[in-house]
C-alpha cells in the first residue's frame, strides 16, 4: 500500500497558516486568562507554577553578574538541568534586563507559536480548502490544551523548547527518509539533536529511537545499509558530545557527571548500574497521564498492523522511533510535575496521531477520521483540562509559600546564610550561602547521601560552614537530620491543596537557642504581612 500520507495532494500554500492561527488564537487567549487570574489571586504579582523556574532565573542572573555557573555567585554548582536553557535566559537578560523575571514566560510562548507551525506544517489530516471541517477546526482550537501549552508556558521552564527541538528532529527524519533532498537535512538533523541534548538530557532517548529507526527502517537515499550505518553512528555522536561536554565540566569543578537534579532524582547514588524504574512504578506513573498511554497504544497498534499486512510506510519508523524513545524514557527518567518531562513524547505522538489517521483513512472518510482523533484526544485529556483549570492555583501556592519564603530571608537574613529544601525563590531572592537539604543547590547533600553520612551531624557541620543563623524546611522529609541543638520556633501552613508544592506545611528552626529570640520576633513581625491562605504559628 503507498503512503497516502507522503503521497497527498499538496496542501494550498496558506493552508498551515490558517489552522495554525486558530490554534494561536486559542493559545494565547487562553494563556492571557490563565496569567490574569494569576496575577489576581496573587495581589497583583505574577508567580510562575514551578519554583525551579527560579532556580534558572537565579542561576542566568549570576552568569550575566558574576560570571558564575550556580544559585550562589563565586560558587561553581550544577543546580540547572537544562544549561542551554540557563544560558538563552542570560543572554536574553543582557539584552533586555528590565524583563528579565518575564523572560522565562516569554521564550515559553515564542517556542510554543513556533512549535504549533511546525505540528500544523508537518501533518496531512486536515486539507484545508475554502472552508475548514468544523472538527478541523475543533482540533486547531483545542491543541494547544491538548498539549498543555498555556500552563507549560507559565511554569517557565524548558518543557516547551525541548519539544520543539524534539519535533523538529523527527519532521528533519522525516524528510531524510523520503529520500527527496541532499545533505542540508542531515547536517540540521544532527545539529538539532546536539542542540536538543543541551537543553535536557533525556534527548539522547530520541536520538537513539531515531537511529533505531534509520537502522531498522532505511529508506530513500538511507535505502543502502552502510549509509544507514554511518547515520546512525552520527546521530549517536551528535547526542553524546554534549553531553560529555556536561559531564567533563562538572567533574571539572569537583561535581557528579550529571547535574544535581538529574543525580538527585534519578537516585543514581543510591543504585549500581542503571538506574532503571521498576516496572510497577512506570505503570503507576503512565496511568497518571492518560493522554501519554492511548498516544503510545496508538502508536503500538500502527506498528503491529504494517506488521500484520507487510505495509512499508514513511510514519512506520516514526513510530518505532516514538515508542523506543519513550520506553527508554520511562525506564531511565520520570514523568509529572506537571507533565513537563513528558511533554516532548505527547507532542510526538499526537502529531504521529495525525499522521497515522491521514494515513489509514480513506480520502472519502476523513471528516470522520478527524471526529475520531477528535473524541480521542477528548477522552484521554482529563488531565491536561484538570492541569491547566488548576495552574492559576498553582501560582498561588509558589506565592503563598515560596515567594514569602524568599522574601522573608532576603529581609532579615539577607548576606548571611541559611538551610533550606526548596531552592528556586529563595536563592532568587536571598542573597548569602546556602545549605539546599535536597541537593538541587548543594552538591554536598548529594554525595553524603551517597556516602551514607546524610545525617544530623553532617547537617550540623553545613550549618556551621555557611554560618547559618535559620533553616527553613519541609520536616517532614528530614526527622533523622535535624540537629539536636535546633529549635524549632515557628511554621506557615497553606491552606489550600499543595498540588505543586513539596508539602502544605514549611517550619522555621533557629540553629541555635542564642537566634530563637530574633527569629521569633521576625516571624511574628512578618506574619501580619503574610496573605490570605497561609496559617502562621509562632512558639
Amino acid at each position: 500500500m503507498a503512503n497516502r500520507a507522503a503521497a497527498a495532494t499538496p496542501q494550498p500554500k496558506n493552508g498551515p497558516a490558517r489552522l495554525w492561527a486558530f490554534s494561536v488564537g486559542s493559545y494565547l487567549l487562553l494563556l492571557v486568562i490563565l496569567a490574569g487570574n494569576a496575577i489576581v489571586i496573587n495581589h497583583g504579582h505574577f508567580e510562575y507554577v514551578l519554583d525551579d523556574a527560579y532556580i534558572h532565573l537565579s542561576m542566568a542572573r549570576n552568569l550575566v553578574t558574576t560570571g558564575t555557573y550556580g544559585v550562589v555567585p563565586g560558587t561553581y554548582e550544577s543546580a540547572s538541568s537544562s544549561p542551554l536553557w540557563t544560558m538563552l535566559l542570560a543572554v536574553s537578560a543582557g539584552m533586555w534586563p528590565l524583563t528579565f523575571s518575564a523572560l522565562p514566560a516569554l521564550l515559553n510562548m515564542a517556542c510554543a507559536i513556533a512549535l504549533l507551525w511546525l505540528f500544523w506544517e508537518g501533518q496531512d489530516l486536515v486539507k484545508p480548502a475554502a472552508r475548514i471541517p468544523v472538527a478541523g477546526v475543533a482540533l486547531a482550537a483545542l491543541l494547544p490544551l491538548f498539549l498543555l501549552l498555556p500552563s507549560l508556558t507559565l511554569a517557565g521552564m524548558e518543557a516547551i523548547l525541548q519539544a520543539l527541538l524534539a519535533l523538529g528532529v523527527m519532521q528533519l527524519l522525516l524528510r531524510l527518509l523520503r529520500g527527496r533532498e541532499g545533505t542540508r537535512p542531515e547536517l540540521l538533523l544532527l545539529l538539532l539533536v546536539a542542540v536538543s541534548v543541551l537543553v535536557r538530557l533525556e534527548d539522547m532517548f530520541l536520538a537513539a529511537g531515531c537511529g533505531l529507526a534509520v537502522l531498522v527502517f532505511g529508506r530513500g537515499r538511507l535505502q543502502p545499509i552502510a549509509l544507514r550505518v554511518t547515520l546512525t553512528a552520527k546521530m549517536g555522536l551528535a547526542a553524546a558530545l554534549p553531553a560529555a561536554a556536561i559531564a567533563a565540566v562538572n567533574l571539572a569543578n569537583g561535581q557528579a557527571w550529571l547535574p544535581n537534579s538529574v543525580v538527585s532524582k534519578a537516585g543514581l547514588f543510591e543504585r549500581r548500574g542503571l538506574p532503571l524504574v521498576p516496572f510497577d512504578v512506570v505503570i503507576e506513573r503512565l496511568m497518571g497521564d492518560p493522554l501519554l498511554v492511548a498516544l503510545l497504544v496508538v502508536s503500538a497498534l500502527y506498528l503491529g498492523r504494517c506488521a500484520l499486512l507487510r505495509v512499508g510506510t514513511t510514519n512506520l519508523p516514526l513510530a518505532l522511533a516514538f515508542l523506543v524513545t519513550a520506553v527508554l524514557h520511562l525506564a531511565l527518567a520520570t514523568l509529572g510535575w506537571y507533565d513537563r518531562y513528558q511533554e516532548y513524547l505527547v507532542v510526538i505522538g499526537a502529531w504521529l496521531l495525525f499522521r497515522y489517521a491521514a494515513e489509514v483513512a480513506p480520502e472519502r472518510r476523513m471528516a470522520a477520521a478527524m471526529l475520531a482523533v477528535l473524541a480521542l484526544l477528548l477522552v484521554s485529556s482529563p488531565r491536561k483540562a484538570i492541569l491547566t483549570i488548576f495552574t492559576p492555583t498553582a501560582s498561588n501556592n509558589i506565592y503563598l509559600q515560596q515567594y514569602q519564603m524568599g522574601q522573608f530571608l532576603a529581609r532579615y537574613y539577607n548576606d548571611t546564610g541559611a538551610v533550606i529544601n526548596d531552592l528556586g525563590e529563595v536563592s532568587y531572592q536571598h542573597h548569602g550561602p546556602i545549605f539546599d537539604m535536597f541537593g538541587l543547590g548543594s552538591y554536598q547533600a548529594l554525595k553524603a547521601r551517597r556516602d551514607g553520612r546524610f545525617d544530623a551531624g553532617f547537617v550540623a557541620a553545613q550549618t556551621r560552614r555557611i554560618n547559618a543563623p535559620v533553616a527553613v524546611i519541609y520536616s517532614e522529609y528530614w526527622r533523622q537530620q535535624i540537629p539536636a541543638s535546633w529549635v524549632l520556633v515557628g511554621s506557615w501552613s497553606v491552606l489550600h491543596a499543595p498540588g505543586n508544592l513539596g508539602g502544605t506545611k514549611v517550619d522555621f528552626w533557629a540553629t541555635s537557642a542564642a537566634t530563637a529570640d530574633e527569629l521569633r520576633r521576625d516571624l511574628r513581625e512578618y506574619g501580619r504581612e503574610l496573605p490570605d491562605g497561609v496559617r502562621a504559628e509562632v512558639r
